[in-house]
């Protein structure tokens, strides 16, 4: 209808066919006329979406567990040397008592050093692990220090003073040698000791504990030497014929530095190419001599030594 204004106005009536309510009511009723569908396809919508969920998770998880892992072994560096003979610390033990020579390695900066890029610090680990142990040594890691025990069950001697200074030694050279080649430095100390343990020597096993403060005493003597060696007193009371020590006292701790050792093997090679010499078996004079414990202390019976050798060996001696 047109008004006078030139605006067309009208009424329309709506019907149900207009807006469709009966089409609408039938829909709604279809979603409940079959739940089990719509469960249906609600479960499995929830088990994709957990599927997705939890590969993302574990992709992560797993990612952070690898880098953990990987920093563990980069951590692991420096220990991951697997000596060969392994020795294993036991609180209670049935075994033997044995009076034992001892060469322990501190290493002091082993943070910095299982961290370095460079240097390989495990292969110099093992390399004086390797050296020990082809004296007849047992391992013994804990935290920062590594211990080299001579234990007569092993060595099937009760004299092994001389092999621990051997290996000592051994054990200054290489590490001073890596601290010349390389910029990260090893700080070291390394300690001698005398001292009594029990051990059990298996098959595949060497079980030991220590008695008294004897693993004690050797960690702190190795803690107090800077990049040298100290000996504890027993073990330099035994050793005074082939060093000479220097003696020191640090926190009640009676120590002695090394200052110089007397070439056994010098001596011992001129007397055999002398008696080589003069046609005669070197055999028996070398038995004499590793029998008196050290080339320096056989003037009490320098008697039984051929006279010929005597104005050798009297310099030796003094």
């Amino acid at each position: 209808m047109v008004s006078d204004s030139g605006t067309t106005s009208a009424t329309v009536a709506l019907t149900g066919n207009a807006i469709d309510v009966r089409k609408a009511a039938a829909g709604v009723g279809s979603l409940t006329k079959f739940p089990i569908v719509w469960i249906f396809i609600i479960l499995v919508l929830g088990f994709v979406a957990f599927i997705v969920f939890k590969r993302g998770y574990q992709k992560s998880f797993i990612g952070y567990i690898s880098s953990g892992i990987q920093k563990r072994r980069e951590g692991r560096d420096i220990a991951d040397y697997n000596p060969r003979s392994k020795a294993e610390m036991a609180l209670s033990i049935k075994g033997d008592k044995q009076e034992t020579s001892m060469v322990t390695l501190k290493v002091k900066n082993m943070a910095a050093v299982k961290n370095a890029k460079e240097g390989g610090a495990s292969e110099i680990l093992k390399k004086i692990i390797d050296t020990a142990e082809d004296h007849k040594a047992a391992t013994y890691e804990n935290q920062d220090n590594i211990f080299f025990i001579f234990a007569p069950t092993r060595t099937k001697t009760f004299a092994n003073e001389a092999t621990a200074l051997k290996v000592a030694r051994q054990i200054k050279e290489v590490l001073e040698d890596h601290n010349k080649l390389f910029k990260q430095k090893v700080d070291f100390g390394i300690s001698m000791n005398q001292g009594e343990i029990i051990a059990k020597q298996d098959s595949d096993s060497f079980k030991f504990m220590g008695l008294g403060n004897f693993m004690t005493q050797s960690k702190k003597i190795a803690s107090l030497a800077e990049s040298d060696i100290l000996m504890g007193e027993r073990i330099a009371d035994r050793l005074k014929a082939m060093v000479k020590a220097e003696k020191h006292r640090h926190d009640g701790i009676d120590t002695y530095l090394i200052k110089s050792i007397k070439d056994t093997e010098k001596h011992e090679k001129f007397l055999r190419g002398f008696m080589k010499r003069q046609g005669e078996e070197p055999t028996g004079i070398l038995n004499f001599l590793a029998s008196s414990r050290s080339i320096f202390s056989i003037s009490p019976t320098l008697s039984s030594v051929p006279n010929r050798l005597r104005r050798f060996i009297s310099p030796i001696s003094s």
